[in-house]
């Protein structure tokens, strides 16, 4: 579908596994042998994944993406539509970890773009490949 004569748009699209929260530590002497974990961690959820879009000072996103899933176990996701003035615009884009202690920004991206009426400019991010522009 074209956009209207004036509008542009920056179209995000990710997914992202947050970083494993595991649950906390619990007596083994209590429970059957067969259900003792011994050493190993067992992962309660995900956390939040954080994503951040600026273009020059101006902050265009700024939201955190919880994981999907019953448990919370899965990626985090998402599809934004920005609205961008045609004209130059530089771009940065960040991606992390939502942690206790705020954001662990982990891959960024930056990119200058030329956008004219009507365009739609895509940017993608996925763990294995980063961040991919589409013009």
């Amino acid at each position: 579908m074209p956009l209207p004569e004036k509008a542009s748009e920056l179209v995000i699209s990710f997914k992202k596994k947050g970083a494993p929260v595991y649950a906390e530590e619990q007596d083994d002497e209590d429970r059957p042998r067969h259900m003792q974990r011994g050493d190993v961690k067992q992962v309660e959820r995900r956390s939040d994944v954080a994503i951040k879009i600026s273009a020059g000072a101006e902050t265009l996103l700024e939201e955190n993406y919880s994981p999907k899933g019953i448990f919370r176990r899965g990626y985090s996701s998402g599809l934004i539509n920005i609205p961008l003035d045609p004209g130059s615009h530089t771009v940065n884009a960040q991606i992390g970890d939502v942690t206790e202690n705020g954001v662990e920004w982990q891959q960024s991206d930056e990119k200058t773009l030329e956008i004219k009426k009507g365009e739609r400019i895509v940017l993608k991010f996925d763990e294995q490949d980063g961040f991919h522009w589409y013009f």
